[in-house]
């Protein structure tokens, strides 16, 4: 009977489940990569529930799907904007430092900005204000803080349902709807705006777990039950994480391609190296070549796979995946 290279339970053939090694959330690839009798049903659906959902609908990466079109506009309002922050960046503008959601524009690749309603309260002794949506001003982490004047706010409410409803929160806390009234959705402005991110334990591993199943893919479900990849392994499934951390944010992309202008095509990507001194085993993952992660896979890598350098680009442009050449890191 074949063994779950997570929970590694022996499990009849039936008990097991196909694993995408990117979430089909994140596009459907000719040639993609899958593994076969080596995720039970058991951790398949604990990840479909958990991991993979967080990815898709609380993560920066998540968010581009829409700006892509892998999910519909109409679609948009499942994502929770908890762990992503979008706001606008115009210094002397009256929209300076609000908080808005990104809407497909109908043209792939390109998005437009949605006010939100909100609340903000300035900063003492400065011209920034916190801004808080409905559901933050409503959890009230705003009392304590000694930083904000509760005397000086502003409102930002696209709607009159909106400024009504802000209006009946700010009198259930006692405080005076502003002087300057409400201010509405911009029309025909355009802004630069700030992309705010947590990399939360579970982004981290959603992370982990594409990186795992990359490299049982390229070297089979007998590979990922060795010793060395217990702790990836549990990190991925139960969050359970050494000391040292095994995912974290490195700068630049590990992809050379790029086209006539200079530009590094959206695509999702994997890779897998050794470190310079071909001590640990590492993976790269990049999500739309958004951010990239580094994963370390194992501190003690077998002898067979210290000098494995393999990687799949995911093309979002012709829904293909293909082998990557990797090239030694700079």
């Amino acid at each position: 009977m074949p063994t779950c290279v997570y929970c590694l339970n022996e499990k009849p053939v039936a008990e097991f489940n196909r694993e995408h090694v990117v979430p089909q959330a994140f596009g459907v690839f000719s040639h993609n990569l899958v593994l076969s009798h080596c995720v039970c049903a058991g951790c398949n659906s604990y990840f479909s529930g958990t991991v993979d959902i967080y990815l898709a609908r609380k993560s920066s990466e998540g968010l581009e799907r829409y700006t892509w079109g892998l999910k519909s506009f109409g679609e948009v309002d499942k994502f929770y904007y908890g762990d992503v922050i979008v706001r606008v960046d115009a210094p002397g503008s009256a929209y300076n430092g609000a908080l808005v959601r990104k809407v497909p524009s109908g043209i792939l690749g390109e998005t437009v900005i949605d006010l939100l309603p909100q609340i903000g309260f300035r900063i003492k002794g400065s011209e920034t204000y916190l801004q808080l949506t409905e559901e933050q001003f409503t959890r009230g982490l705003w009392r304590n803080d000694p930083t904000i004047d509760l005397q000086s706010m502003r409102i930002f409410a696209p709607t009159d349902d909106s400024e009504q409803r802000l209006n009946a929160l700010l009198a259930r806390e006692g405080l005076d709807y502003p002087e300057q009234g409400r201010i509405g959705e911009p029309t025909g402005d355009e802004f630069a705006v700030q992309h705010i991110s947590r990399v939360t334990d579970m982004l981290r591993r959603g992370v982990a777990k594409i990186a795992f199943n990359y490299f049982i893919a390229v070297n089979g479900p007998e590979a990922g039950l060795m010793k060395p990849f217990d702790a990836i392994r549990r990190f991925a499934r139960r969050g359970v994480e050494p000391v040292w951390p095994l995912v974290r944010l490195v700068r630049g992309s590990r992809l050379g391609i790029v086209n006539d202008k200079g530009e590094v095509p959206v695509a999702h990507y994997v890779t897998i190296e050794p470190d310079r001194d071909r001590t640990v085993l590492l993976a790269h993952v990049s999500l739309f070549n958004w951010t990239t992660y580094q994963v370390l896979l194992t501190s003690e890598p077998p002898a067979e796979f210290r000098e494995m350098k393999r990687g799949h680009f995911f093309n979002l442009a012709d829904k293909t995946c293909r082998p990557l050449a990797v090239r030694p890191r700079g």
